[in-house]
């Protein structure tokens, strides 16, 4: 197999800068789901792309049916993020 050739250098790949997330979860609770799971995948995900995660909002037992989710609303008018 051909070695693939990089489009950055190391020193390139340094100075980048730091992106940071928030992750958000949800799930009813109808069939004794859990958010964790879901957060356990998005941080893995922002691991592996080197993602700083800064918070994590979690809505347990809410329908996404609902327009009112408190976490989701807190992480949508939190101006820090």
């Amino acid at each position: 197999m051909a070695r693939q050739q990089r489009s950055t250098t190391p020193a390139q790949e340094s100075t980048r800068p730091i992106v940071q997330v928030a992750l958000y979860a949800r799930v009813s609770t109808l069939n004794n789901q859990d958010a964790e799971m879901q957060l356990a995948e998005l941080r893995e995900y922002a691991a592996r792309r080197g993602w700083q995660i800064v918070e994590e909002f979690t809505d347990q037992g809410v329908s996404g049916c609902k327009e009112s989710r408190p976490a989701l609303n807190r992480l949508m008018s939190d101006p820090t993020l």
